[in-house]
C-alpha cells in the first residue's frame, strides 16, 4: 500500500462511491452539550458516499463525519444526507444544510435558550405537541417541525375554544385578535407567518430553515407563556400576598 493509500480508500462499483479521508483539514460548528456552548469541531473521520441511481432520478450524497470540540475534545457523530434533486444544493458541504449530530445537541431546550421551562404548565394536548416539536428541532426533522409549530397553534385555540369547530386556523387567529384581545396586531403578524410555515411544510414539503423555526419557536413560547405561564404567577403571587406573615420572636 502507497503512502496515499495509507489515508485514502476508495470504492467504485457501478453506481456507488465510498471515500474516507482522516487527513483534510475541515472544522465544523457545532454546539457542544458539555461545553454548553456552540464550539469549533475539528473532523477526526471524513466519509463521503455518492449512490448515483440508474434511472436518471438523480444522485443521492452522504457525508459522515467523527469530530472533536477544540474546547473540551468530546467525540460526536455528524450524518448528513440529501439528493440532487434537493433545492440549493451544491456539490461544497452546505453549512446551513440539515444535519443529525450524536449525541443530540441540547442547545433547543427552552432552558438552554434562557426561557423558563414553560412546559410544565401547559395542557396535557398542548404540552405532548410542544414536546414532540421540541425534538423535531433538537434532531434536524425540520418539516415535521414546521407542521408542528402550526399544530400547537390549531391545539391552543381549541383549548382557549377560540372560535367555531370548523373554523380554519386563520379565523381562529383573527379571534384571538380582534374578539379575545389576547394577541397584539404584531402578535398575529407573526402568527400568521408561523401558520404559514407549518402549511408549506404539510402541503408542500417545503424545508424550513434553522433561522426560520428559531424565530416561530420564540414567539410559540412568547405566546404559551401570555396564555399559560403569566395567568399561573400572577394566581401565584396574589395568594401569596394574601398570607399575613408571622413576625419572628425576639
Amino acid at each position: 500500500m502507497d503512502e496515499q493509500n495509507k489515508t485514502t480508500a476508495f470504492y467504485d462499483k457501478d453506481f456507488y462511491q465510498y471515500e474516507v479521508d482522516t487527513e483534510k483539514k475541515e472544522s465544523l460548528n457545532l454546539f457542544c452539550n458539555f461545553c454548553r456552548r456552540r464550539t469549533s469541531h475539528k473532523t477526526l473521520v471524513r466519509v463521503d458516499t455518492k449512490d448515483e441511481n440508474p434511472d436518471n432520478i438523480g444522485t443521492f450524497f452522504g457525508i459522515y463525519r467523527i469530530t472533536e470540540c477544540c474546547g473540551c475534545h468530546s467525540i460526536c457523530f455528524v450524518e448528513r444526507t440529501f439528493s440532487s434533486e434537493d433545492e440549493g444544493v451544491c456539490d461544497e458541504l452546505i453549512s446551513e444544510f440539515p444535519c443529525v449530530v450524536y449525541p443530540t445537541p441540547e442547545e433547543f431546550t427552552p432552558t438552554e435558550r434562557g426561557m423558563n421551562p414553560i412546559d410544565i404548565y401547559l395542557p396535557d394536548g398542548v404540552r405532548r405537541i410542544y414536546r414532540e416539536s421540541l425534538e423535531a428541532i433538537k434532531n434536524r426533522m425540520f418539516i415535521l417541525a414546521g407542521i408542528g409549530m402550526r399544530t400547537i397553534l390549531d391545539v391552543v385555540c381549541r383549548d382557549n375554544k377560540i372560535g367555531n369547530e370548523n373554523d380554519s386556523l386563520s379565523k381562529r387567529l383573527a379571534i384571538m385578535l380582534d374578539e379575545r384581545r389576547l394577541i397584539t396586531p404584531d402578535e398575529k403578524t407573526i402568527l400568521d407567518a408561523v401558520r404559514d410555515i407549518g402549511n408549506d411544510s404539510a402541503h408542500e414539503g417545503k424545508l424550513i430553515t434553522y433561522v426560520g423555526l428559531h424565530s416561530a419557536l420564540t414567539i410559540i413560547d412568547h405566546l404559551l407563556n401570555k396564555l399559560y405561564l403569566i395567568p399561573r404567577m400572577k394566581d401565584t403571587i396574589e395568594n401569596k400576598a394574601n398570607v399575613k406573615l408571622v413576625e419572628d420572636p425576639e
